[in-house]
């Protein structure tokens, strides 16, 4: 690792380390990094950028205007090549990085963030507490989708369909909370088998059907039932 592969001028010895491979040969590293700064450092004036544009030419689109250019330090190159390439390179190295960042700087900020709220607990608590009361009906929403294991926006879309209404018997909610006192929401009705989600209904008839266990049986023979006695309404039997 520290044997002598080439002798610079300026710096003298060089070993593995200090060396940059260039084709065949090897350079300097601290003469190309020299190099490269004072190169795109450099400030082209407006003639020096007319003359180098009389000799460059872009291989896709051919002869280039000042407007069309793109000027790193003393290289010029096409703009639109440039847009191109640099997109290429962010989608091939895009995973890349990305998880680079998660990596590097996911407990850095994690670290700030929680500096920040211990140094200012309770205006974060007092934060907490005014947005959870701005938006209670929307929490206690959400945490209904979550244990129906629905998104949000789908719970929402059954309310609006069904205009707040019981699936079943098309009435509004009656129900009152015995925490708020307030008429609470329609229920999630859902396949106790599957765990899918059907519709939603008021109090009364999710607490029915669910009496009956989702028996189309039981149900056929209760709605028979209710007829009978609808049309004998004595119970006595006919002779």
């Amino acid at each position: 690792m520290n044997e002598v592969i080439k002798i610079c001028k300026y710096h003298g010895e060089l070993n593995f380390l200090q060396v940059i491979k260039r084709g065949e040969g090897r350079r300097c590293k601290i003469c190309v990094e020299q190099s490269r700064k004072k190169h795109y450092s450099k400030v082209l004036t407006i003639d020096e950028i007319k003359e180098k544009l009389k000799n460059k030419k872009c291989s896709v689109h051919g002869r280039l205007l000042i407007e069309n250019i793109h000027i790193e330090g003393a290289t010029i190159r096409c703009r639109t090549c440039r847009l191109v390439s640099n997109k290429e390179q962010r989608e091939k190295y895009k995973d890349k990085y990305k998880k680079k960042y998660i990596e590097e700087r996911r407990e850095n900020v994690n670290a700030r963030l929680k500096e920040k709220r211990l140094s200012n607990l309770e205006e974060y608590r007092a934060y907490g507490r005014d947005k959870y009361q701005a938006n209670r009906e929307r929490y206690a929403m959400l945490a209904a989708a979550r244990r129906r294991n629905i998104s949000l926006s789908y719970y929402e879309s059954l309310i609006e369909s069904q205009n707040n209404l019981c699936a079943i018997c098309g009435n509004e909610e009656t129900r009152i909370s015995s925490r708020s006192n307030e008429i609470t929401r329609l229920c999630i009705d859902h396949d106790h088998a599957s765990g899918k989600v059907r519709a939603l209904l008021c109090a009364n008839c999710n607490s029915g059907i669910g009496k009956f266990k989702d028996d189309i049986q039981i149900l056929q023979s209760a709605i028979e039932y209710l007829k009978k006695h609808k049309d004998n309404p004595d119970g006595a039997s006919s002779s």
